[in-house]
Parts: structure tokens; sequence; C-alpha cells
């Protein structure tokens, strides 16, 4: 698509990390100030701050027919296009560099070097299964 006009936003919003496209609405990640909604239909593009997520890093999004995957450097975030929510992860602390679905519909997460793939837990929760 063609940048046809230039608006000046009327707020600064430093360290984007990454940004997902979704309707008409642009998701925007950042280092170390969580993830952000942007409605481009709004007037002056209404920004509002994501605040369910339970890290500050975002490193990547991904978007299925139903749900929004937030990886962070720590945690990875389930989102429902309506209402937002959080799937907890068990075990230790991990820095997610990035996640994807498998043609299974599995989610597979990376970590550095390693590879792993969520497993649903009884308790809502997911665990990392390295592969």
């Amino acid at each position: 698509q063609e940048l046809t006009e230039m608006v000046e936003m009327p707020y600064p919003l430093n360290d984007i990390s990454v940004m997902h496209l979704l309707d008409n609405d642009l998701l925007i990640g950042t280092w170390n100030n969580g993830l952000y909604q942007m409605k481009l239909d709004a007037p002056n593009f209404d920004l509002q701050k994501i605040n369910v997520l339970p890290h500050p890093d975002i490193v990547d999004i991904y978007v299925d027919q139903d749900d929004i995957w937030i990886a962070g450097n720590e945690n990875i975030g389930y989102l429902e296009k309506a209402p937002f929510g959080v799937v907890p992860l068990r075990g230790e602390k991990n820095l997610i560099s990035s996640l994807d679905l498998t043609p299974g519909n599995d989610i597979v997460v990376s970590e550095g070097v390693q590879i792993f793939i969520l497993e649903p837990q009884a308790d809502t929760s997911v665990q990392l299964k390295l592969l």
C-alpha cells in the first residue's frame, strides 16, 4: 500500500519492537512499555495501552482466526479479540524471542537456540515442552 499522507501523532510512542495490523486497529509492541492498540479509524488515531499483559517487553505478535498471541521476553500472553485476557506460563521464566502456529494448530515458541511447544495444563495455564 502506498503511503499518501503523513499525520503528526499527538503523543510520542518510543521503543517500538513489533506491529501488527488487525482490521482497523494497529497492535504496537514496545520494548519496556508493553502493548498498545491504536484505532486507525478514530480521530487522532486513538491509542490505548493494553494493561492485562504480565510483561513489558513485546517481541512478537501472532494473530490466528480467533485469538492473539503476544510473546514477551519472559512470558507469553493470550488475548481473545474481545475481551482481552492472559494465559499464565508455568515453570521457569524464559526469554521468548518468537512464536508461530504449526499446521496442526500447535503453538511453537523459540528461546534463543531452543524450540518449545506449548502444552495446555489442567489449571488453564500452559507449560513449555522442549522439542
